[in-house]
């Protein structure tokens, strides 16, 4: 096989804004560099340009290195360039955050700079030169030539400094890495095939939002005598503290008074006043509209968003979503916010579909219990038996041949979660709402019981201490800043949720892909949930394809633990979505 590196340059960042490419470079393993530009006033040349680069991709002898490979084969596919099934991928950004999630950076230009000290004035003057320009193609030929060239050495250089080493070495961390390589094929096509956008829908949360946003500014002139900007922090501090003397309940890092959520948060327990529900219902629908109308914005003729989903950014490689942000899509009620804005009825299903909605059940906590290897509560999974349950009747002995309030049960979850976090005996306490002593007895009793969960945040501190990193079961290791080993669990937990996730992305798009002709898309990732676009002519095959979906998405050789999914479905607008039960 050969190794040769490939890089794009384009007019914009986005196919689906008319962005286009007008050059492209090969790198190859002895640090040439050659470069093509599509964007002469000659055709004949442009022509050759793009069989040149048609027949690059055409050859499956050649295995393609590129940094950050989602962006470059979202153009080439949008360009028409054929790219067989077979062809050898790899990606140096995907490397770079599997080896050094940590990094501040995973930019091409930072990482070789950093590791061998490569010089960053050409990108410097780039950047410069961009400014003074519509887009990249009009930066003088000889400058972006020379950028180019830099860009195709430097992906070689990393694609030899990691990949031999490092990745092809250990079996599961280079299957890790293999299936970040075809989760960027599939997330491509979700970004591709997009979300549906709810116009009307849409529209009207901003008008009502709107409305309610001029209420707040009648209502406050009433309240306070005075009309002011509730947005604005220092008008805010000044009336809270000022003005209407409240107790300061906790300061910003420069030193002053905070108005952030969790301070008014607590001045509405504490010292209750009307003008908080107008900061707080301020606040939300003016973020709310703002955020509504960049969805309108970014629908395009079919009202399809089509969103730029980053499989790797985060540093414990979890998914994240931008342009538009879809991971917080806020639903009708907030358990901290009064005043949430419904944004979920602001999607829809496309025309002559259902959507459907699938999300693993309590995989936190099961991965608590997967991570800390403690048996029983393994057993008890696979029972059927709920953990929680067990913890809020060692936590509620008056409940222990009882069936428990829901009130205690809920506490009892929140309890069992701090308790495994690593939370104090007064934590615990004032999550359980009990007395200190009975919390420390309650602590005991759990420990003895499960102690591998008890003590599992201090495992998991050791551990970093001792060797800087903590290990995923699929074999990624991910290094916690060593002044914060608390995070540990929170890493294992966030970066193996990912991983599962991840996996059950791969595998079903593949058997959407092959078993039902690709009718049924994956549209879109989110948090520990996939949705899923379906066609409303394939519902009576829902017994055949739901139950294999599941099948799919639980079925992980690396997870000791039982894993279930729980689904929902909507034939109109996200927010309308129901609980249904699949066999």
């Amino acid at each position: 096989m050969i190794y040769k590196s490939f890089d794009l340059e384009t007019t914009g960042l986005k196919t689906y804004e008319g962005a286009e490419i007008f050059s492209f470079c090969i790198g190859h393993d002895d640090g040439t560099v050659d470069v093509y530009r599509m964007d002469s006033r000659i055709q004949s040349q442009n022509d050759k340009a793009w069989k040149i680069l048609r027949d690059f991709w055409l050859d499956t002898s050649i295995a393609k290195v590129i940094h950050n490979l989602k962006f470059e084969l979202t153009f080439l596919h949008a360009a028409g360039v054929e790219i067989p099934e077979e062809t050898e991928l790899h990606d140096t950004m995907i490397m770079s955050q599997l080896l050094r999630n940590l990094n501040p950076s995973h930019a091409l230009d930072y990482l070789c700079w950093e590791l061998s000290g490569w010089s960053r004035e050409l990108d410097k003057k780039v950047k410069q030169a961009s400014t003074r320009v519509p887009d990249y193609s009009y930066i003088d030929k000889r400058l972006m030539t020379a950028y180019q060239k830099a860009d195709g050495a430097r992906c070689m250089v990393l694609y030899q400094l990691w990949y031999e080493d490092y990745i092809k070495t250990d079996p599961q961390l280079l299957s890790d890495y293999e299936n970040e390589i075809e989760l960027i094929k599939t997330t491509r096509r979700m970004e591709e095939h997009g979300i549906c956008l709810a116009r009307k829908q849409a529209e009207d949360l901003v008008n009502w939002m709107k409305s309610e946003l001029d209420k707040v500014q009648t209502e406050s002139h009433d309240l306070l005598g005075f009309y002011m900007n509730l947005n604005s922090g220092p008008q805010v501090s000044a009336l809270l503290y000022n003005t209407l003397e409240m107790p300061i309940p906790s300061y910003t890092k420069t030193g002053k008074p905070s108005v952030d959520k969790e301070a008014l948060s607590k001045l509405r327990e504490s010292h209750p006043h009307p003008v908080l529900d107008l900061i707080q219902k301020s606040r939300s629908y003016t973020s709310g509209v703002s955020t509504v109308k960049g969805y309108i914005t970014l629908a395009d003729e079919e009202d399809r968003i089509h969103p730029t989903i980053n499989t790797n950014r985060a540093v414990t490689g979890r998914e994240s979503c931008q342009d538009p942000n879809l991971q917080n899509v806020e639903k009708d009620q907030g358990l901290k916010n009064a005043y949430p804005v419904p944004a979920r009825r602001a999607f829809r299903a496309f025309p002559s579909h259902v959507t459907y909605l699938v999300d693993y059940s309590g995989i936190e906590l099961r991965l608590i219990i997967d991570t800390s290897n403690q048996v029983n509560m393994i057993d008890m999974l696979k029972r059927g038996d709920h953990p929680h349950e067990a913890a809020a009747k060692i936590f509620y002995p008056e409940y222990i041949n009882k069936k428990i309030n829901p009130e205690y049960y809920s506490a009892a979850k929140n309890g069992h979660f701090a308790l495994c976090y690593g939370s104090g005996i007064g934590g615990l306490a004032e999550t359980l709402n009990v007395p200190v002593s009975q919390a420390r007895s309650a602590y005991e009793r759990y420990a003895q019981e499960y102690p591998k969960n008890a003590y599992l945040t201090r495992t998991i501190s050791k551990e970093i201490q001792e060797n800087g990193y903590i290990v995923t079961p699929f074999g990624r290791k991910l290094r916690v800043p060593l002044d914060k080993t608390y995070m540990g669990l929170n890493y294992m937990i966030q970066g193996t949720a990912g991983g599962i996730l991840k996996r059950a992305q791969v595998r079903v798009d593949k058997y959407l892909r092959e078993e039902w002709d690709d009718r049924i898309r994956l549209i879109l990732p989110i948090h520990d949930e996939l949705l899923i676009s379906y066609p409303r002519d394939l519902l009576s095959k829902t017994d055949i394809i739901l139950p294999e979906i599941a099948r799919i998405m639980t079925d992980m050789e690396e997870i000791k633990v039982p894993l279930e999914v729980e689904w929902k479905m909507t034939i109109s607008t996200w927010d309308k979505a129901k609980e249904v039960q699949i066999d």
